[in-house]
């Protein structure tokens, strides 16, 4: 079914409700690589909610990168390209006219503009996806 919408790869959260109800103790549990994967909570008492934030908090920055990085004014192809995806958060410009550039962006996003090659390709290859 996820399939069918385009969300197959879309990272899954499980949560349970009602633990109060149950003999289950609300909490998170992780998978073996030390992702959280389910949260039970009691929505009636409260129970496991700081356990489901940290989880959502956790999974929104699967994946972003967040950093601040020097973009040469020889590279200003790379910067139009951050700004064209919405990274970019903050921007200063040094006097030599490079681009001090505070980002988020998706990996995957990262990892599309490491595929431009030449200088703006080693240049997220290093600063951003290592």
């Amino acid at each position: 079914m996820l399939s069918d919408i385009g969300a197959a790869d879309v990272p899954i959260l499980k949560v349970f409700n009602k633990v109060d109800e149950t003999d289950s103790v609300a909490g998170v549990e992780r998978n073996d690589q030390g992702e959280l994967n389910l949260v039970r909570v009691s929505a009636l008492s409260g129970e496991g909610l700081e356990g489901l934030q940290l989880a959502i908090r956790e999974r929104l920055s699967q994946g972003r990168i967040e950093r601040e990085i020097a973009v040469p004014a020889s590279l200003q192809r790379l910067r139009a390209r951050l700004f064209d995806l919405g990274a970019v958060r903050g921007e200063s410009v040094e006097p030599d006219g490079t681009s001090i550039l505070f980002v988020v962006v998706d990996r995957r996003d990262a990892q599309s503009l490491s595929r431009l090659g030449g200088p703006e390709g080693q240049l997220v290859d290093q600063v951003l996806l290592n």
